[in-house]
């Protein structure tokens, strides 16, 4: 019996809208190809060619996620890089085979623990490892990494969890070094226990939150929160709101109907023509992608008095 994905599953994307997506994509790549300040070309093939041959998904919002995360990570030859919630990834072991770093992949799996291990064994990284421990206490030694990671990890930590990440990510991280989060946002905090794509908790921020939850209790020194936005006012939204006003929610719809495993080759045409970035929430807001950096102790202190 083949079980392969039917082409049916297009009916989510009318045929006639994608001239209109095409369109704006070729006028998003003349006109705008600078206006993502983290955003590179050359970055986003290099990455994709990594994750193809691994058979990692492109995601939509992971080629806005992970241009991020190595555009802000800045690792530099012998930096220690911890990967908080490293799953099925490949993203870190991509990152240590651009710049020789000491990597420590942390998960609470057993399964993505072992994962985890194959992959780097066949990457061949010589100074990569595989810690099976919590996040929000992980034991590891303090000021033992300058660089720290948690793409799309902590908004699935219950309860006070995210805000115990943040304070253990300070206390792991060396002055001068850098933590990279991104998690996903909306106009209203919420907490669900499942949505659309993963089955199980997951937090929404928006900005007070981000704040109370995150940046404050961290005592780390934000250097950019970036936030990605829906483009409603692109020629391709305005399109669908006219022509097919039933489809208000086509990310909905995209995902519930298997698109982005068996469409993904599409998913940066979609990136682009969807999706924007801006520096401060309009209420379109999908996920925030934030940098902070730990300076000295007595200027975190006074950061947090004031």
């Amino acid at each position: 019996m083949n079980n392969a994905p039917s082409r049916r599953r297009w009916h989510t994307i009318p045929r006639r809208l994608w001239p209109c997506l095409i369109a704006e994509y070729c006028f998003v790549r003349l006109l705008h190809r600078n206006h993502w300040p983290f955003w590179s070309e050359k970055r986003f093939r290099r990455q994709s060619r990594f994750l193809l041959r691994h058979h990692q998904t492109r995601d939509l919002f992971r080629h806005i996620e992970y241009g991020f995360a190595e555009w802000a990570v800045n690792l530099q030859p012998g930096n220690a890089l911890l990967d908080v919630g490293t799953g099925h990834t490949v993203f870190a072991g991509y990152l240590a085979l651009q710049v020789p770093c000491r990597l420590v992949a942390l998960d609470y799996d057993r399964y993505c623990e072992e994962f985890q291990r194959n992959f780097h064994a066949g990457l061949r990284l010589q100074d990569a490892r595989v810690v099976f421990a919590d996040a929000t206490n992980s034991g590891l030694p303090a000021e033992s990494f300058d660089r720290i990671l948690a793409v799309s990890v902590i908004e699935h930590f219950p309860g006070d969890g995210d805000t115990r990440f943040m304070k253990e990510a300070a206390r792991l991280l060396r002055t001068g070094g850098r933590l990279v989060v991104t998690v996903p946002a909306l106009r209203d905090y919420q907490e669900n226990e499942r949505v659309v794509h993963y089955h199980g908790f997951e937090r929404r921020y928006n900005a007070q939150a981000l704040q109370d939850r995150l940046i404050g209790p961290s005592g780390l020194k934000a250097k950019c929160l970036y936030y990605i936005l829906r483009r409603e006012n692109g020629l391709t939204a305005r399109f669908l709101r006219k022509y097919y006003p039933d489809l208000n929610h086509f990310f909905g719809a995209w995902y519930q109907s298997g698109n982005n495993l068996t469409f993904e080759r599409c998913s940066h045409i979609l990136t682009r023509t969807f999706l924007d970035i801006g520096e401060s929430p309009d209420g379109t807001e999908i996920g925030a992608l934030l940098l902070l950096e730990k300076t000295d102790t007595g200027q975190d202190l006074q950061d947090l008095q004031d």
